[in-house]
C-alpha cells in the first residue's frame, strides 16, 4: 500500500519491499458490512415485520432497518449459517443469532432437557389461562345458549365514587349477559387448590374481589322483576389437578342471595370444559346446560 495502515507486516515488507520502499506490506481488519452475521439479522428483521402487531415493535423495527438499509438480505440463511465464523469480538453477536435461527427456522421456543443453551420464551400464563377459557366458553355457550354472550374485562362498574366520579374500576375476567342483564360474573386464577386443605387454599383477596362484583355487577333492585331476572352467581375458576379434580360442593353465601361457586377447568387434548357442581346445576341462572361448558 502507499500508506501505512494497521501494522507493518516486516516480513514480507523486507521480501516484497527491499526496493519498493515507498510502498508498505500491512496487516489490518476491514469491517464489511455484507457478511453472513448481518445478512441473517437483516432476513429476520423483515420477517418478524411481516407478523408483530405491537406499535412499539412497529417503530423498533422501522429504526433497526434503516440501520441495515445497506446489508443486502440473506438469500439462503441454511447456508449463510454454515459460513458463521465468530470470533473473540463479535461475542455480541451470539444471542440475536440464536434468534435469527427461530425466527427463520419457524422453530418455537420451549423447554428442552440437555446441555444446550437455546433462548425461550416466558408468557404471563394467568393471560394465556385466562384466554383460553374464555374461547372454549364463547363457544359452549353459543352452541347451548345462544341467546346468552359473554364479554371479557368488562368496565362500567367501580368500587367506590368520589365526587360523583367513580374511583377503582372494577374488571371482572368474563361476565355472562342476556341482552343488557347482568347473569353471572367469572374470574380466572392461575393458582393451585388442594381441596383436602382447609378451605381449599382460598385466598382471602380473592373472595373479596368476588364479593365486589357480586355487589356491583348483580345488583338487585326492590322490584319483584329485576329480582328474577337479575343474575346472583359469582364463579371463581381454577386449573383443574389432581388435588382440585372435582368442584367444591357447597357455595359461599355472600349475602343478598349472592352465591360464590369454585369450579376447576380441565384442559386435555380432546375437550376443555367447566366441571359445574351437582347442586348448582338445577338452580345456576342459565340452567343446567351450563353443567357441560
Amino acid at each position: 500500500m502507499r500508506f501505512f495502515k494497521g501494522k507493518l507486516n516486516v516480513g514480507k515488507q523486507v521480501r516484497h519491499n527491499i526496493i519498493n520502499k515507498h510502498k508498505f506490506y500491512c496487516e489490518y481488519d476491514e469491517f464489511m458490512l455484507d457478511r453472513p452475521a448481518n445478512r441473517l439479522i437483516h432476513a429476520a428483521l423483515i420477517k418478524v415485520k411481516e407478523f408483530t402487531r405491537s406499535a412499539v415493535n412497529q417503530k423498533l423495527l422501522q429504526e433497526l432497518l434503516f440501520v441495515f438499509h445497506e446489508v443486502p438480505r440473506s438469500r439462503d440463511h441454511k447456508l449463510d449459517f454454515t459460513r458463521l465464523r465468530l470470533d473473540r469480538g463479535m461475542n455480541y453477536y451470539h444471542i440475536p443469532l440464536e434468534w435469527c435461527q427461530i425466527i427463520l427456522d419457524g422453530l418455537s421456543p420451549q423447554t428442552m432437557k440437555g446441555y444446550k443453551n437455546a433462548a425461550s420464551l416466558l408468557f404471563p400464563m394467568e393471560k394465556v389461562f385466562e384466554d383460553y377459557v374464555a374461547k372454549v366458553m364463547a363457544e359452549q355457550l353459543s352452541r347451548t345458549h345462544p341467546e346468552l354472550t359473554l364479554t371479557t374485562q368488562a368496565t362500567g362498574q367501580h368500587l367506590a365514587s368520589y365526587d360523583n366520579r367513580g374511583k377503582f374500576s372494577l374488571r371482572p375476567d368474563l361476565l355472562i349477559k342476556q341482552g343488557q342483564q347482568n347473569k353471572v360474573v367469572l374470574d380466572t386464577k392461575w393458582k393451585l387448590l388442594d381441596t383436602s386443605v382447609s378451605h381449599s387454599n382460598i385466598s382471602q383477596s380473592d373472595v373479596y374481589q368476588m364479593f365486589a362484583y357480586a355487589k356491583k355487577y348483580l345488583k338487585r333492585s326492590s322490584s319483584l322483576e329485576s329480582v328474577i331476572d337479575c343474575g346472583r352467581d359469582v364463579v371463581l375458576i381454577y386449573p383443574w389437578q389432581d388435588n382440585f379434580a372435582s368442584p367444591l360442593e357447597h357455595y359461599f353465601d355472600l349475602d343478598d342471595g349472592h352465591r360464590l361457586w369454585v369450579v376447576p377447568f380441565k384442559i386435555c387434548e380432546d375437550q376443555s370444559h367447566l366441571m359445574w357442581p351437582q347442586a348448582a346445576s338445577s338452580s345456576i341462572d342459565l340452567g343446567s346446560p351450563v353443567a357441560s361448558v
